[in-house]
Order: structure tokens, then sequence, then C-alpha cells
């Protein structure tokens, strides 16, 4: 963190300003800033005791186009440096990043290898969602990460963003659209690279984690060189880490893990089904059939066997079947029935997610540069470039097969369900999916001063561009179902949905039930290849500088001129589009495809207003035009700044912003895909209560048949031009106060409100809707109108089969601007510096409370109140700490941070709060040769335990790094 301008001593205001403080606030710890490690006292009032002088350099702060003297300004911001992210033992920017207090929303990581986004690093700030954080590097925007956040928008991925490049990274909280336009509507990431370095510095790293796998090795060079008008910094690092699988954490290996199971004999929530073969008796939609509706299995003479069939021939063909498969195992699918002492009736695959990863596996190489050129006159040259090649690799859980809906007609063979996973042993390996991202960040310009160094110029010009590949081997349509079916499927029983295929015959039963060989496996799957790419530039020229003198000081001002543009393209494999018909299009999976640009431009100024010695105002508007959207956007700020004490300054900002409409969900092609959802209207048609939790969308005594009302939906989207802008304000109130002598506190109250948010219609609120209107009644009973235009469009988007079943066959959903969503809170941050016989001790703490987290999707309609609704999953509060100790040639460094109660999975309580501690020690060796020791999750902490939580992997995906385990590592650095 940067030194504080103010540290007086203790006086009466202090100890009034304590007393009152620690009354009202008493267990709302502290705010999230990042402990300093430079243990030099240079502030004002330290160097007036040393006689040094207190002229202060004018530096450039995120969040202002003004230089100034003072860190602290109207709005908050969060420095962390270079030294401490060494010192932390974290080897990434999103690793570091994610420790912030700020950082309350949930987002997708490495625990979701089968997301849409597996390798992508994103930050959700404020729980606004991972596009409304504007992310830049060194103050330039970064392109966007070109495959699209959950299949629906854009955001920036910092998986491109070298630790090694890192001078210090800068968060600004709360709206800043007045300043940088588009996207900054929760807050600014500011990474600032390195720049003015002179010699050279390598590091060695290499660490491990103690439960096995994530062996990673860091090797980071940083030199610089300067002459009489010129100046170069360099540098390059490379990072490699072994990749970790589910099966190398025996406590998520498996689905015995399941806390629902444990202690019992029976199953309340199945595993992974490993193989089944249903068949149904005949009926006047579906005359041919078996005599009675039973599972098929495969008895040892290669037989097809009913399992109700007598004398227990079933149940033996049921075992022989599973043990053909080697990792099949019997079980029972009621939860009423011992797996012990009952007769199974299923054949579960219970390790079938081991060999997903729960960290993708990575190979990184990036390289970075800056430099100056001094011309006569005062003009200054300045470049700064920044490349990362990265290739990674994620793995799902082994995919299962299964025809279009599952159910299908035979002529001859009758009405039948199927449903099988492969095995590691058929496939040959696990799925993996090898990602390979190229990217750089490019900024060039000229900048200088004119009338007589009175003000500032820059004109320049940036570029950042993001390259994907990713490559995943999948099952083809043609051949799949060529070899397990007989063919394709030729036409739908009359008045269903249920296909036909005329050309099977019981060979196919047995194939079906039997196992392959890798070697027949690739003969039916090929690798799908994705590719990606976005860009960004913008052209900007700036001047700022002291208008003229007020009798309170100079009058500040920057204006800025600029002109950007954007592109994106999401090119997935044909096979996977939605209106390829080919044989070898991809068996149940579509991607989502799109693309565009548009331009903009801008223009901007900002005032920084002396009013009186103790009083500064700045005010700041910007306007901006983007091609495409429906109207032009209008953004101002304005702050103050209040000293009535040398020790205390109390300030406050108000802001509007406004995030252009998504260039996904603009530009976004037809895109579909299949996914598990509850069916809320047959559950509650059939007199059942629905609950949201994953594995028991409906709850009753009988413990029904799950597959009644949770089952696989394919659903189709699209994006639409007719989006309207995204309209924000912020607002930030608080103090900084310099307690005593090296100690100081800060509290900041946040509000952020945006209009018009644009969002994919949630699956589960449409299907919730749907079924309101389809029964006339709420699920607390209130009446709906099933004739008002709400209902008759959810109606229409959800399509149903039509039959006695009317399952749903599709739905659909589309990007609106949603009403309102709001959140509010407070963020506070302490730290204190000292010294002792022992050494210099640097202490700190930070604290975010969130108060309020709102939507209201539709104007007039409900409010849902995402904090306390047992729904959501994003954090109400965080806090983090730090303590630094040095002494002579030794330094230590131990921190850490809490993430806040969640929900459990029930939706009745709450799980425990979750700790982590890190830790790290050095010593300097010799004059150029440091080494030092590092461990992060000190005390090898687990997700927290949630004995509902029974969908796998039986915690929630932000507690990745419980689910990594400790880590142990050891560096050497070595200047010259």
């Amino acid at each position: 963190m940067m030194t504080r301008r103010f540290r007086p001593k203790a006086d009466k205001l202090s100890v009034a300003l304590v007393t009152a403080i620690a009354i009202s606030a008493t267990g709302a710890s502290f705010a999230q800033t990042a402990p300093a490690t430079d243990d030099t006292d240079t502030t004002p009032a330290a160097r007036s005791q040393t006689g040094q002088a207190t002229t202060l350099d004018k530096v450039s702060v995120t969040g202002s186009r003004i230089k100034r003297v003072d860190v602290e300004g109207p709005a908050p911001v969060t420095v962390i440096t270079a030294e401490e992210i060494q010192k932390s033992g974290l080897n990434t920017v999103y690793e570091v990043l994610n420790t912030l207090t700020q950082v309350t929303g949930d987002v997708d990581n490495e625990m979701n290898p089968g997301s849409w986004t597996p390798n992508g690093a994103f930050i959700n700030l404020r729980a606004m969602g991972p596009g409304y954080t504007l992310t830049l590097v060194n103050g330039r925007r970064m392109a966007d990460y070109p495959l699209s956040y959950r299949g629906q928008s854009n955001a920036v991925s910092t998986s491109s963003i070298p630790a090694g490049a890192v001078e210090r990274i800068e968060v600004l909280s709360g709206g800043a659209s007045a300043i940088y336009g588009s996207d900054a509507v929760a807050g600014v990431v500011n990474v600032i690279t390195k720049e003015n370095y002179e010699g050279d510095e390598v590091r060695l790293k290499g660490a491990t984690t103690t439960q096995g796998g994530g062996d990673n090795v860091t090797f980071q060079w940083t030199g610089g060189r300067s002459g009489e008008r010129w100046s170069a910094t360099y540098g390059a690092e490379y990072y490699a880490r072994e990749g970790i699988l589910a099966s190398q954490r025996d406590f998520m290996d498996s689905y015995y893990d399941n806390p629902a199971f444990r202690g019992r004999e029976e199953f309340v929530n199945n595993p992974a089904v490993g193989i089944r073969l249903y068949r149904y008796a005949p009926n006047a939609t579906y005359p041919v059939g078996v005599p009675t509706t039973s599972n098929y299995w495969l008895g040892a003479d290669g037989s097809l066997i009913a399992e109700n069939a007598a004398g227990g021939a079933g149940i033996a063909a049921l075992r022989n079947n599973c043990a053909q498969f080697g990792v099949f195992e019997p079980y029972n699918t009621s939860a009423a029935i011992s797996n012990v002492t009952g007769t199974p009736n299923g054949c579960g695959f219970f390790g079938q997610p081991a060999t997903q990863t729960i960290q993708s596996k990575y190979d990184r190489q990036s390289v970075f540069a800056s430099g100056t050129y001094d011309f006569e006159g005062g003009v200054q040259l300045y470049g700064q470039f920044l490349g990362t090649r990265l290739e990674s690799m994620t793995a799902n859980g082994t995919r299962f097969i299964q025809p279009p809906g599952g159910t299908i007609y035979s002529p001859t063979l009758g009405r039948m369900y199927f449903l099988r996973h492969l095995t590691l042993a058929e496939i040959g390996s696990p799925q993996q999916i090898l990602h390979e991202e190229k990217s750089f960040n490019l900024a060039a310009g000229l900048r200088g001063t004119f009338f007589s160094d009175k003000f500032d110029w820059d004109f320049g010009v940036a570029h950042s561009r993001f390259e994907y590949e990713g490559k995943r081997p999948w099952l083809l349509t043609g051949p799949t179902l060529g070899y397990f079916f007989g063919g394709v499927s030729t036409a739908n029983v009359p008045g269903t949905t249920i296909p036909i295929y005329p050309n099977m015959t019981e060979e196919h039963l047995r194939r079906w039930l039997s196992p392959i060989t890798p070697e027949l496996y690739r003969t039916f799957a090929d690798d799908l290849v994705t590719t990606g790419e976005s860009k960004s530039t913008q052209v900007n020229f700036t001047v700022g500088g002291d208008l003229f003198d007020l009798p309170a000081g100079a009058l500040g001002m920057a204006a800025v001129i600029e002109w950007g543009s954007q592109e994106y393209e999401q090119v997935p494999d044909i096979r996977t589009t939605t209106d390829y018909t080919g044989p070898d299009r991809a068996m149940g999976l579509t991607s989502t495809r799109g693309s565009g640009e548009r331009d903009r431009y801008a223009f901007g100024v900002e005032f920084s207003i002396p009013i009186f010695s103790q009083l500064k105002a700045s005010l700041a508007g910007r306007y901006d035009n983007i091609d495409g959207m429906a109207e032009s956007a209008r953004t101002w700020s304005a702050g103050l700044e209040y000293r009535p004490f040398s020790n205390l300054m109390l300030r406050g900002n108000y802001a509007t912003s406004y995030r252009a409409p998504d260039m996904a969900y603009v530009f976004a092609e037809e895109s579909g895909g299949y996914g598990t959802y509850n069916d809320y209207y047959r559950c509650r048609r059939d007199g059942l209560t629905p609950t949201s939790g994953a594995g028991n969308p409906c709850s009753t005594s009988a413990n029904p048949n799950l597959a009644d009302y949770r089952y696989q939906i394919f659903s189709l989207r699209e994006g639409t031009p007719d989006l309207g802008p995204e309209k924000g304000k912020s607002f930030t109130a608080g103090f900084v106060w310099d307690v005593i002598d090296g100690m100081s506190l800060s509290m900041d109250y946040y509000s952020i409100e945006l209009e018009g948010k644009v969002q994919f219609l949630d699956a589960d609120y449409l299907l919730r809707t749907e079924a309101d209107c389809r029964l006339g009644r709420t699920e607390a009973g209130a009446a709906v109108d099933s004739n008002s235009t709400q209902c008759q469009d959810f109606m229409r988007f959800v399509e149903r089969t039509g039959d006695q079943d009317n399952r749903i066959s599709t739905f659909w959903t589309y990007p609106y601007n949603q009403a309102l969503t709001k959140t509010s809170g407070i963020d506070t941050s302490w730290r204190y510096r000292f010294t002792t016989g022992w050494g210099n001790f640097n202490l700190s703490a930070g604290h975010t409370i969130v108060l309020e987290l709102e939507d209201q999707p539709y104007a007039g309609g409900a409010v849902l109140d995402r904090r306390v609704n047992r729904q959501y999953f994003d954090f109400r509060s965080r806090a983090n700490w730090g303590i630094n100790w040095n002494r002579d040639s030794w330094s230590a460094y131990l921190s850490g941070y809490r993430l806040g109660s969640l929900p459990n999975w029930a939706e009745d309580g709450r799980i425990d709060p979750f700790v982590i501690w890190n830790g790290s020690v050095s010593k300097q060796v010799t004059e150029k040769m440091r080494i030092g020791f590092q461990v992060t999750n000190i005390l090898d902490e687990r997700p927290p335990q949630d004995e509902t939580f029974d969908a796998y992997p039986y915690f929630w995906r932000s507690y990745q790094v419980g689910a990594i385990g400790r880590q142990i590592g050891a560096d050497i650095v070595y200047k010259f």
C-alpha cells in the first residue's frame, strides 16, 4: 500500500474518534488494503522532523487524469505492490486479486472445467459481474477474452498478465465512466508494468502441494538500462504448472463422498448412471414393446434379460453387466433401500468425476518491455509491450452418451430410454481439452510540456489483441448413432417428439450394453476446434496542468479526446452449430458463435478545484458515442476532500457510469446446448413442493424418481441489437484518519445502482414463472394472470411435448435490459507501522460488508434480495490481514483472508466462514542474493463442511483453494 501522506501524533480528536468508531463499528473488522512493505516513513511530518525537504512529486493515481501530490483522493484506491505479490506466495495475478475484499461476487474458475471459458480468470467486484469491472494495463484497455463468459457476455481475463511484469496493481472501487468510459461500473483494475529499472534480476521459484499434484516452477527475469536520453526496461517470465485431478483428492474423488450418503447404506442422491437400458410396455401411442416395463441387462451368455425376470436372473444379469466395465457398481436407486441388504436396480459410475481437473495444467511464456527516448525541446517518445503465450489443459469427467432426448422408438423393439457413461478404459485417456492463447498489449506515443512546462500533453496509440484456439474430443452423431442404433432417426412418432430408429435390432442393444475399445471410440469421435479473436484499439490525446491560481491554490485541469474500436469473432467448430446437419455433427453439443465490430469516440474534461485550504473539489464530465448504441452516454462525477485537521480527511464522490451493450449480447448468433433443469410445472402439477437445490427439485415423503422432474433439456439463445445502454450511478463517502504516528484508519460507504443491466433471461426464473403462468398461481399461492403479456411470452418460450407426459422439449432465452441492480456496503481498512528492538513491523487489516444486493428483473416486478436469498452464492462479507516483519537481513510475512458464510445447499441455513492463512520468510544472503520460503494455505484447510451439499463436488466452486490444499515453495533471487 502506498504511504499515507498524514501521520501526526495522537491528539484529543484522535482519542474521541477512536472511541466513537469502536462503539459504532465493533465487529465490522477491516477493509481490504494490502500491507505496505516499505518501512521508511516518507511523510511530510517525518521529513520535517529530520530537516528533509517536503516537496513531493505529482503522480497519476487510477481514477483521475490529473496528477496530484496526495495519494488519497475523493474515491478509495487500493494498491498492491510487486513485493507484496512476491511475498504472498501466490503465482498469478488472478490469485492475488481474488484476495481483495471487494471481490464479493461468484465467478467461474478452474473448478468448472466444463464451462464455456474453462481457461479464463475473471474478477467480479461488488458481485456486479465480471464485465462490470474495467481492467486496464498501464491505463489502457485490454481486449476481451475471445470466448463468451458462461456463453453469454464478454469480459477481460487476467490469465494473460504475468505476475513478474507487475510493478503494482491499483484498484478503484466504484463508477469511473466519467474518466474511462464504458465498463467502469463496479470499479477499475489498473495493472502497472515495470519501468525505469536499472540492472538485472532473476528469480527462480519452485512449489508443490502436500496432497499431490500441482508442481509448478516460475522463472522471472527483469532488467533495465538507461543512457543520457533513453531508458529501457525488459523482462520475461516462464510459468509451468502441473494439473490436479479430482482423483488426487480423497474427499472428492467419487460419489461416495456425498455427505448425504455418509454413514448410510442407501443413497439419497444417485451417482452418475454407468449404463442403463429401460424398455417400456406397449400402449396406444407406442404399439410395440416388451411384456412389462423394465430395465434390461446383458446376461453372462450374451442374452438380454429383464431386471424383473423370475428366479433372480435379472439381478444376476445386472451384476454381470456392471462387472464387464470394471468401474461400474450395482446399487439401488431408492433412498429407502439398503445397498448392502437390498437388491440392486442400477449400475452406477461412482468414480465418474475423478478424471476432471480441479486445477488446470499451465505452460505460459511472457515477455514485456518499456522504454523512453528524450528529444530536444522536452518531447519524449515512449513505448510499452506485454505479450503472452499460454498453453493449458483442462479435463472433464468422462462424458455420457445418449440419443437426442434420451427416449427413442423402434418399430421392432418398442419404446426405450438409453443412458451410459464412457470409461477411461474405453476412451484411452481423460477427456483433455487443450487451450492455446496468444495475447499482446502494445502502446506507444509522444508526450511533453508547453507554456513553460505549465501543461503536460500526451498523444498515445494502443492496441490489444487476444487469440484463442481450443481442441476437445467429442462424439460425432452419425457414427455414434450408426454403431449403437443402426443409423440416425428418420421421423418422430406422430403427435410426439420421440424419434423413430427403423433399423435398430437387438444386436444394437447388446452393443449398447457392452464396453467398447479405444480404437472403436476413435472411429466415432473427433477433435472439435474452436477459435476466437478479440481486438481493442484506442487513440487518445490528453492535456493537463494548472489553469490559474485561486486563493486556495492552483485550479488543475485535464482533458482527453479519444477514439477507439472493438472487434470480436468467436468461431466454433462448424459441427457444433445449430444449423449444421451433416452426419458428422457433434452429438449433443452446440456452441456460441458470433462476430462484430464497432467504433467509439469520446471527449472528457476534469477539474481539481481548491475551494479553500482545507477543502478541495473534483469535477469530471465525459461524452461517449458508440456505434450501434441506441443513445450516446453522458457521464459525470463530483468529489470532495475535506481536511478539518492535519490528520483527518473526509471524502465523498458521486459518479454516473454506463456500459455499452455487450458485444456478445448484440452480435451472438443462435446457439444452444443441453443442460439439466428443474421442470417446476410438472413438479407442482403432481402436487409436489419445488426446491432449487440441484439434487432435489421436488420434495415429498415418497422421494419420487427425480428424473421425472429434473432432466436434460435443449435450450436455444441468440443475441439482439435491440438493447439499450446500461446506466449506473455510484456514491462513496468516508474518511482517512491517521490516528497516531504510524497508524491509519479508513472507512468508506459505497452504493452502486445500475439500470438496464443486460443479461440473458435466467433459465430457472423462466421455468418457475412458466409454471406460475400455466397453473395460474405462484408457489406461495398468489393468483397469476395467465393471459398477461409476460405469461404469454414465457409459455411461448417453453415448448412442451403436448402428450400425457408434457415434458419440456426446448426452451428459448434472450438478452434484455433488466430493470435494476443495486448494492451497497462498507469498506474498512487499518494499518499500523512501528519499530521495536525485535525489528520493524507493519500490520494491516481490511473488511468489506455488503449491506444490500438486489436485482429487479422487470420494471414493476418482484425485487430479488440476493444478499439474503439462499439461492445466490455471493459473499456478504470478506476480510483480509497481513503482518510484515523485517530485521537486518531477515523478513517474514504472514497474511490471510476470510470468506464470509454462504447459504447451504438445502437452502435452510448457512455454512461456516472459510479462513486461509499464507506465509513466507526470506533472508538476504548477500548483497546480490536473497532466498525465500513460502507456504499458502498453511493449515491445509479444506472447503467448509455442508452436510446438505449433495451435488458433486459437494462444495461451492469459490473454495477451490481448499480443494488444492497446502502448497509449499522456495525461491532464489539474484541481482547482477
